[in-house]
């Protein structure tokens, strides 16, 4: 049996109309001895239309490649190790040639014209030799070749068909019987060519036989084997970026929505858009001279969105706390601390509040500044009290602009809704941010209604479980992981969050510069070597394209209060896994 490339055809292929005679041949090539390669449907592109071939042919494969064709199809090829190459054009069912016309009669039963199967033949011939002598191995070499045409579902007519198209280039019905004899017949006819044509020239010059080593590079060539590598990570990434910047329907709605009113609750889970919907309403307010307030009670999130606004007039961009004490200082209360700053760790838990607040109260009564339009992002977690303050903080608290932006799946702090109005809120429930898989493990931590993925398909979850006996088992996992997507998957540092599930001061990172050749940062940078590296919760509001949770450990054990577990978890720790799940 031949090597026959493909091996296979589809039954899709084998139904497509016309087919039947192609089909006929394939299988009776495929009957050829072991010596034989044959290729069936081989697609062709030349590189240069029109280009002239190498004159040294011998005048009966002289005719160049017409500049119309710059592309086509050859039925079969058949290399024969102890000639060369052969071309051959197959024009199934019935076939007639009318005054120098070829015709072939349709489903139908009505004659339509078709190609000259020898000219197509020849054609292909020489598209194959242009082909091949773009190969360094075939670029001075004359490999004998020649070409036929097939017609396999019509007996011979025992007369030639015109001068260019000698019965002795054709094959028949009954020649399928003896494919070998068919294919050796054409072999001699193009081989007394060859030595008539070439009669009289240098050694140098003289054709050359196919060795089996040739066969193995055209094989390569015409029938080519490879794995391709999935796209990585990297260019998935980059190409997503630009996509999860367009606006939904539900999007551009709510932006108009919010052209219309001063007031508005704005909810929605994970992954909607909620940040980048109130950070571009706040641009647009400051952009149109109002005086704006973006705030949120998270530093990590707006210091990230401070650096995104750059200065813009009229937009001041701070979490809550910041922007107590930067009020406190400015009405002369030297004796506040700065929370962000090196002594952030030392200060009690009612200094954020109950010290800071009082102090932006007292502020109030001696600074003139007032914001024309407040906007709050992560409202969930903002203490009942902030509301009052945040109003008195405007220009007009009852005619000012003041939107509030909330997910209630994520409201580690406070329990109880504890917003400022009675209205009620425009929903988003397109998570666009997470992919299918991550998305379809948010669901079991949402309650809030509707939720629905517009997410990629692509992306995943990857479960790593570590020996929790193996000394420095985490860091060893933790090394190889960054190094595959590093290195494999083509991700920048500056793409991936390493979160833990416990405080940051606890993790087994805590204090780290440097974890292997990345340096670890929990701030905002424009660095693309820095890994991002926090606890969940401080990155409620953030987002990185590639999230890493670890030590989860004590989120995930159960716990003796079943009142309020999911899954037999803590309602604290239900809500941080949401939000750590829902980073990516």
């Amino acid at each position: 049996m031949a090597k026959i490339f493909p091996e296979y055809i589809p039954e899709s292929c084998k139904a497509e109309p016309g087919k039947t005679g192609e089909l006929l041949v394939y299988d009776a090539l495929a009957k050829l001895p072991d010596d034989y390669t044959v290729f069936y449907n081989v697609e062709w592109l030349c590189r240069n239309r029109g280009a002239a071939y190498d004159c040294a042919y011998p005048d009966f494969i002289d005719e160049p490649l017409p500049s119309d064709y710059p592309l086509g199809e050859i039925d079969f090829v058949v290399l024969d190790p102890g000639f060369g190459w052969l071309v051959l054009e197959v024009k199934g069912g019935r076939i007639k040639l009318e005054n120098g016309t070829w015709f072939s009669i349709s489903v139908s039963g009505a004659w339509h014209r078709i190609d000259d199967p020898i000219r197509q033949a020849r054609r292909n011939m020489y598209a194959l030799i242009h082909k091949l002598k773009e190969m360094p191995r075939f670029r001075n070499r004359h490999i004998y070749s020649g070409y036929g045409a097939v017609l396999p579902q019509v007996a011979s007519p025992q007369r030639d068909f015109g001068p260019a198209a000698p019965l002795q280039l054709f094959g028949f019905a009954e020649d399928l019987t003896d494919p070998e004899r068919l294919v050796q017949r054409l072999r001699d006819q193009w081989r007394q060519r060859w030595i008539k044509n070439w009669s009289g020239r240098s050694c140098k010059e003289t054709p050359d036989c196919l060795h089996m080593t040739d066969i193995e590079h055209i094989t390569r060539a015409l029938a080519p084997s490879m794995e391709l590598r999935k796209v990585p990570m990297g260019l998935n990434i980059r190409r997503y970026k630009q996509d999860i910047l367009k606006l939904t329907e539900d999007q551009f709605r709510l932006l108009q929505f919010l052209s219309k009113t001063t007031k508005a609750l704005i909810t929605g889970g994970a992954g909607t858009g909620k940040t980048m919907l109130a950070f571009q309403k706040a641009r647009q307010l400051a952009l149109q001279g109002y005086e704006t307030l973006f705030t949120c009670p998270n530093k990590l999130l707006a210091d990230a969105l401070s650096f995104q606004a750059g200065g813009l007039d009229n937009l001041t961009v701070c979490h809550f706390h910041q922007l107590c004490y930067r009020w406190g200082l400015q009405a002369g209360f030297k004796e506040l601390v700065d929370p962000d700053g090196p002594r952030q760790a030392q200060l009690p838990r009612d200094y954020f509040f109950q010290t800071l607040p009082n102090a932006l109260l007292d502020a109030l009564k001696v600074i003139p500044t007032r914001f024309d339009a407040v906007i709050v992002d992560e409202g969930q977690d903002m203490k009942p009290e902030y509301w009052d303050i945040l109003q008195l903080c405007m220009q007009d608290p009852a005619a000012g602009i003041f939107y509030i932006f909330y997910d209630q799946n994520q409201s580690i702090w406070e329990k109880e809704e504890n917003l400022p109005f009675k209205m009620e809120p425009f929903t988003l429930v397109e998570n666009l941010r997470n992919n299918r898989l991550i998305h379809n493990l948010l669901i079991s931590f949402y309650n809030r209604g509707q939720y629905v993925s517009r997410g990629p398909a692509g992306g995943g979850v990857e479960y790593i479980t570590i020996d929790s006996y193996e000394n420095r088992a985490l860091e060893k996992k933790l090394n190889n992981l960054l190094h595959g997507l590093v290195s494999r998957e083509q991700v920048s540092p500056s793409d991936i969050a390493i979160l833990t599930g416990t405080s940051k001061n606890k993790s087994v990172l805590a204090g780290l510069e440097k974890f292997g050749r990345y340096p670890l940062v929990d701030r905002c940078q424009n660095d693309p070597s820095q890994i991002f590296f926090s606890s969940i919760r401080r990155f409620r509001g953030m987002e990185r394209p590639v999230i890493i949770l670890i030590e989860l450990e004590t989120l995930v054990c159960p716990e003796s209060d079943q009142e309020n577990n999911l899954y037999g978890i803590s309602q604290a720790s239900r809500e941080t896994l949401y939000i750590g799940l829902s980073r990516a």
